[in-house]
């Protein structure tokens, strides 16, 4: 007991920054901006192909769960990978020692806290390794009690049977939390050999369905990650022997980083990689050369080596380049790419470690200790690095300069600040962020200068600077470069499809409405299921007075997300303007529950306080709830907003308290002066006008 208390101590101390951490790159796609998994019906739409980033139920199960319980809270989903890691490695223990491996408390309170596995634990997209591994590692420990129990021939009464169905169960499982478990039956294989048991026919017979099973998963996430991911085009035009060498060199880097844990980072350098040199041939030399002397110790009877490293290369081989996967568009080798596979590596060095130092005990609990405290203190301190995106970045950019990947991520988070940062109306503040977002965006060109996305996030900044004709060209480049990537694919990534969203509103930018509504279209169609592209289509159809158009692309919009804010607030408007006044009340509604991040609950307040207080129906006029909501909404921003402060006064005067309106009119007024908001301040002043016009008691 103390033992299994000492490994899940050792994984929360070594991983508690973590708890303090928020969400990070694609998070959203996972989960913050996931409409299936906050939504009540999502988890149906999670269970079928194509309406997630993999297919992963389990995973995307998982999160519709938590936010079932504790809404976008992220300490629960860290804890919760925390919890989960902590549970792989008393798996670990427990099949280490059940294979009698010297040292084996100690190989799984390493594979706890080293700290390559931070990136899987801290990131919380990456459930999808400790949720698999957690199936994986059960599904084995299933497998070999069934197979312990039939060893005679046959299993016996009943009971081996429900052990190979768990193991089977166990496996699917795995394989729907993430497919790079395929490679169990394999292991199982391994780990028959190491325990001298015969590959008997009736033991590979039993091994076949998950063979079966496991291909087919590898063979969906192949092609997924190339139709849907889009890891295919240049970054991925390699031949063979240049993914010999990519391979060799990863086969070699993660075990370096396991034995020396030094400068870990969440993009490494993108190897530069040429058949053609001889010199770089030296890797897979080492390689065939530790292959050989394994096998030599194989061949002296010692067979744990050999195949503690086979269990390493085999698990790891998804990811070492000879099948395309998305991240090597921006390395080659990813810390989370070794979480299982790393099991080899500290299994071979720990049990060596104890098998060379049998009769020292005293000396082994003090060499372990001092590794597991080393371990530990690195594994805290690369955990804070994941405390939000801005500091996970700044930190990669630290220590790979030469990255373009960390400039446009950085670039994207200053242009989504500058939302929030005009909702306060504080211009100085909005320049200087600008500013940066555009320096890192032009950095990233310059390092990445032919890649569609980061061409994109230039023209983005420039967009929003204004400077439209520059951010046009850069646009339409990157809509290019797609289309030479893309010829004739009918479908388009999520991510590369929004290129055309943007270069359409650009056009728009330029009075091209026709040219923009072709763009959008064109989104839509290479991405039937862009919301992005189907929302922008129907405010251009909004503004040229296709309501009815406009209303059915919003419709569509609500079915692929049905508590889309913007959707459900365009929609809501356009049916007041028809004078559709219950469905624009129901949608109104709609918006304020689905509002998520702050600026949509000011903007949901504001929507819902004005059509409560002015509607023309008294049958949907509440102005006793207008002034309720527009006051909880300015006592929860500290009256920071003047277009909050002036529906305020709005839902005052039409409740007939004329003294309030005029005072919270004039409070909006100079609120919006002081921020160098003159349109609204001109707006909300002709307000006051008519407030004072209206006397001590306004008319309900």
């Amino acid at each position: 007991m103390a033992a299994t208390v000492a490994i899940v101590a050792l994984a929360l101390v070594a991983y508690l920054p973590a708890l303090q951490a928020g969400y990070i790159w694609d998070d959203d796609s996972y989960l913050t901006a996931n409409p299936h998994v906050q939504a009540p019906d999502g988890l149906t739409r999670i269970w079928v192909p194509g309406y997630t980033p993999q297919y992963y139920p389990l995973v995307f199960t998982s999160f519709w769960i938590e936010y079932a319980l504790w809404g976008l809270e992220p300490v629960g989903s860290h804890l919760l990978n925390i919890l989960l890691h902590a549970v792989n490695a008393l798996l670990v223990w427990r099949l280490t020692r059940r294979l009698g491996l010297p040292g084996a408390w100690l190989i799984g309170a390493v594979f706890a806290v080293h700290p390559v596995h931070v990136e899987s634990v801290a990131w919380i997209t990456e459930r999808k390794n400790v949720l698999s591994g957690c199936f994986y590692l059960s599904a084995l420990l299933a497998y070999l009690r069934f197979d312990e129990q039939g060893r005679a021939g046959r299993p016996n009464a009943g009971d081996g049977w429900g052990w190979y169905g768990a193991a089977l169960g166990l496996y699917v499982a795995a394989l729907l939390s993430k497919s790079v478990t395929c490679s169990l039956p394999a292991a199982l294989i391994l780990v028959m050999l190491y325990l001298r048991r015969p590959l008997t026919w009736r033991r590979v017979r039993l091994l076949a369905p998950m063979c079966a099973i496991g291909v087919l998963a590898a063979a969906n996430t192949i092609l997924v990650e190339r139709l849907n991911v889009g890891a295919h085009g240049p970054e991925w035009d390699h031949g063979f022997l240049d993914r010999v060498l990519i391979a060799a060199r990863a086969l070699l880097f993660y075990p370096a980083k396991l034995l020396w844990p030094h400068s870990l980072m969440f993009v490494y350098p993108r190897w530069t990689i040429d058949a053609g040199d001889l010199v770089a041939w030296w890797r897979p030399a080492i390689v065939l050369a530790v292959a050989a002397v394994a096998v030599g110790v194989w061949v002296r009877g010692r067979r744990g080596p050999l195949l503690a490293l086979a269990f390493y290369a085999g698990t790891v081989l998804p990811a070492l380049g000879f099948i395309n996967v998305y991240p090597h568009r921006f390395s080659f080798v990813a810390d989370h790419f070794q979480y299982l596979a790393s099991l080899g590596i500290i299994a071979l060095v720990v049990s060596g470690a104890a098998w060379l130092l049998p009769r020292h005990r005293p000396l082994r609990i003090g060499l372990g200790a001092v590794v597991l405290v080393a371990l530990g203190g690195l594994a805290h301190f690369q955990a804070k690095t994941y405390r939000d995106a801005e500091t996970l970045w700044m930190d990669t950019l630290a220590k790979n300069p030469d990255s373009w990947m960390p400039h446009t991520h950085l670039a994207v988070i200053r242009l989504n600040q500058l939302a929030e940062i005009n909702q306060r109306a504080k211009p100085q503040e909005w320049q200087r962020v600008l500013a940066e977002a555009r320096d890192h965006a032009q950095r990233a060109v310059g390092l990445k200068p032919d890649d569609p996305q980061v061409i994109g996030t230039l023209s983005e900044a420039l967009r929003i600077e204004g400077r439209y004709d520059e951010a046009f060209d850069h646009q339409s480049r990157a809509v290019r470069l797609l289309e030479q990537r893309r010829a004739g694919q009918a479908r388009w990534p999520r991510r590369e499809a929004t290129e055309l969203v943007k270069l359409g509103r650009l056009h728009l930018l330029r009075d091209e409405r026709a040219q923009a509504e072709a763009a959008y279209r064109r989104a839509a169609g290479v991405d039937p299921q862009s919301v992005l592209a189907r929302s922008a289509l129907a405010s251009l159809l909004a503004e040229q007075g296709r309501v009815d158009e406009a209303l059915k692309e919003l419709g569509a919009v609500l079915s692929l997300e049905p508590r889309h804010f913007g959707a459900l607030l365009a929609t809501a408007q356009l049916s007041e303007q028809r004078g559709d006044l219950a469905a624009a009340r129901r949608y109104y509604e709609a918006a304020a529950r689905g509002a998520r991040t702050p600026l949509e609950q000011i903007q949901a307040a504001i929507a819902l306080a004005r059509f409560l207080a002015t509607c023309p129906d008294p049958a949907h006029r509440d102005l006793a709830r207008a002034v309720e909501i527009a006051e909880t909404a300015n006592e929860a921003t500290d009256r920071r907003y003047p277009s909050l402060l002036d529906v305020l006064a709005e839902a005052y005067f039409a409740a007939g308290h004329t003294n309030q309106a005029i005072a919270t009119a004039t409070e909006a007024r100079d609120l919006a002066q002081q921020v160098n908001a003159p349109d609204l301040a001109r707006e909300i002043d002709e307000k006051l006008q008519r407030y004072r016009a209206g006397g001590d008691d306004a008319p309900n």
